[in-house]
């Protein structure tokens, strides 16, 4: 296992568990990056090397699984693609998915549990983010000791067997719940048509995956340091999360219910920023038959002018227009 980058993440910032992308900090995550490490697992050398270094990322270059060892990883034409699992194609030749899954190569590569891994630079993880093509409940099962404290989850759930043995998103979310976390989101869907069937009927085909959002229950937080300043901490990740990914109306109920987060320094300003913002929200709302009467007709039109095309996919987790908080 190799690291490149900072050797150890600042234990002062939260911090960022990204499994199975090597595009770096998402944007959402941008406005907090000076309180945030990111660390990284990238399991394909050649990717890995092209990962650039900074001081607050640490990246490592092994796969996650759900035990440690070496596995085979079956890279395909294209890359994000790639899986610890091979592609299904009894499934994916039915669909108009064109070669994007044609395996043209096999690798051996080192893996890890996330426990295991985690250990080896003493990390505690606020958030993680999971994008592994099929083997994300593995993961998630081999990492317990990590998920209880991380308050925010990100990972693709797929609807059908996609890969061959992978656990379809019911199994993800019956396993979600019993940690204590609830569903805050599905987006980023895909429909995906019958192969030569791309111009029959609507938009939508069969309905393959999705990026599933989950958040800790607020009387399931994890306790951190006994600590005050520890508990203020996982108090701070949450409300972070929910800022993240547009939920003002979590962090808020989070700002005000919570003592010790209502006492911070910032936390009336960043309220009063809210409470101004919602009183627009308000005065817009009155306006409410006359535009919706316009954003339907709209909708409308643009149904009618977008051709089908083999693939559909729906918009980005959370509420997009409140991250700028």
């Amino acid at each position: 296992m190799n690291s490149t980058a900072a050797t150890q993440l600042d234990k002062s910032k939260f911090c960022l568990i990204d499994v199975g992308s090597s595009g770096g900090l998402h944007q959402r995550w941008k406005r907090f990056a000076p309180h945030i490490g990111n660390c990284g697992f990238e399991p394909n050398e050649e990717e890995f090397n092209k990962l650039a270094p900074t001081d607050d990322c640490l990246w490592i270059n092994a796969g996650l699984a759900g035990a440690s060892g070496k596995r085979e990883l079956f890279l395909t034409r294209s890359y994000q693609n790639s899986s610890l699992l091979r592609p299904n194609f009894e499934l994916i030749n039915t669909l108009e998915w064109a070669d994007h899954h044609e395996v043209i190569s096999t690798c051996i590569v080192d893996c890890s549990t996330l426990d295991d891994a985690l250990a080896g630079y003493d990390i505690r993880p606020d958030f993680l983010k999971i994008d592994t093509q099929g083997t994300e409940l593995e993961i998630l099962r081999a990492g317990a000791k990590s998920l209880d404290s991380i308050v925010c989850v990100e990972i693709e759930v797929e609807f059908v067997e996609l890969y061959s043995g992978q656990s379809g998103f019911s199994d993800v979310d019956q396993f979600m719940r019993q940690q204590g976390f609830f569903l805050g989101d599905l987006s980023n869907i895909l429909h995906m048509k019958q192969r030569g069937r791309v111009h029959c009927g609507g938009p939508k085909g069969r309905l393959i995956s999705a990026d599933a959002l989950y958040f800790r229950e607020h009387d399931r937080l994890p306790d951190g340091d006994s600590t005050r300043e520890g508990f203020h901490h996982r108090i701070s990740a949450q409300l972070i999360a929910y800022l993240a990914y547009g939920f003002v109306d979590l962090a808020v109920a989070l700002a005000e219910s919570d003592p010790i987060l209502a006492s911070d320094y910032r936390m009336p300003e960043f309220l009063a920023r809210i409470y101004r913002h919602e009183a627009t929200e308000k005065r817009l709302a009155n306006m409410y038959p006359f535009a919706y009467v316009i954003a339907r007709a709209l909708k409308k039109l643009g149904r009618l002018l977008t051709p089908n095309h083999a693939a559909l996919w729906s918009p980005e987790l959370g509420n997009p227009r409140w991250r700028g908080f």
